[in-house]
């Protein structure tokens, strides 16, 4: 019987690191989200502009056709052949 405390304070450790984990985690996920809400500044105060919206979609849409001339067709996790 005297096994059993140990491995009932093993556990009971365990238990304490998932738990402080999980709570680490959440504060993770509380700064990003409080993060997206508030936009960064640039030396002048005013939020900088993203800059994905100048690219070139033409570019984006030849590299998607190419994207799926490489592509297997697939069914049921496996590769259809023929």
């Amino acid at each position: 019987m005297a096994g059993r405390s140990r491995d009932t304070y093993k556990k009971r450790q365990k238990e304490v690191a998932r738990a402080e984990k999980a709570r680490e985690k959440a504060a993770r996920r509380m700064e990003r989200k409080l993060h997206k809400k508030t936009p960064e500044l640039d030396a002048n105060g005013e939020p900088i502009e993203d800059l994905d919206d100048d690219l070139d979609l033409d570019d984006a849409a030849d590299d998607a056709d190419k994207d799926a001339e490489d592509q297997v067709p697939m069914h049921g996790g496996r590769p259809v052949i023929g």
